[in-house]
C-alpha cells in the first residue's frame, strides 16, 4: 500500500513495529504519518538492520547490504528523493554472476543504489523520526481480547496498554 493510497487511522491507533531495518522503519514512518501511535522494538543497538556499516581500525566498510534496489513504483519514488537529497546516489560498479564455468554481467539488470555515509546512515535517517525502542528482543506476541501484547526475552510485558496492530519486519531466521 502506498504511503498517499489510504486515509488516516483512528484516534489513538497504536502499532507496535518488531524490527528497525529498512523495512520496519519505512512501515513505521508510514504508520505515523497515517495517524499511528507507533513504536519500534530492535534487539540491536542501532537501526538499519542488515543496511549497516562496520568501523574497524583498518578503516569503515558496509557489510550485510552493500548496495539495494528498487523493486516497486513507490518505493523507486522513495528512493528518488533520497537521491535529490543526497542521502543515496546510484551504485555504478560492475556486477558479476559466476555460474558454473561462466562469469555472467548483471550490470544492467537493476538500479542499484549506495548511502553516500554508509549504510547504516539510512537506518540513522529513517529512525530519526519514530520511536524506537533499542536492545530490546521481543520474544513473543499474544492477542487478549482486541489488543496485542509483547513480551521481553525476561518475560515482561512491552506493551503498556497493548497495540491495536504489530508488523514483524525481521529478516528470515537462519536455517
Amino acid at each position: 500500500m502506498s504511503p498517499g493510497s489510504a486515509g488516516p487511522l483512528p484516534d489513538g491507533f497504536r502499532v507496535a513495529v518488531v524490527g528497525a531495518g529498512v523495512s520496519g522503519l519505512t512501515c513505521a514512518s508510514t504508520l505515523k504519518a497515517r495517524g499511528a501511535h507507533v513504536v519500534v522494538y530492535e534487539a540491536a543497538r542501532r537501526p538499519g538492520g542488515r543496511a549497516a556499516t562496520e568501523i574497524t581500525p583498518a578503516g569503515s566498510f558496509d557489510h550485510g547490504a552493500q548496495y539495494f534496489t528498487a523493486q516497486s513504483a513507490d518505493f523507486d519514488r522513495l528512493v528518488s528523493r533520497w537521491c535529490d537529497d543526497g542521502l543515496v546516489q546510484p551504485w555504478t560498479a560492475q556486477v558479476i554472476a559466476v555460474e558454473g564455468e561462466a562469469a555472467l554481467d548483471k550490470t544492467a539488470s537493476a538500479r542499484r543504489y549506495i548511502v553516500r555515509d554508509g549504510m547504516q546512515a539510512l537506518g540513522r535517517r529513517l529512525a530519526a523520526d519514530v520511536d524506537v525502542r533499542f536492545d530490546v528482543t521481543v520474544a513473543a506476541v499474544t492477542k487478549r481480547g482486541n489488543s496485542w501484547h509483547l513480551l521481553d526475552a525476561q518475560g515482561a510485558s512491552l506493551s503498556h496498554g497493548g497495540y491495536d496492530a504489530v508488523v514483524l519486519a525481521l529478516p528470515q531466521p537462519a536455517e
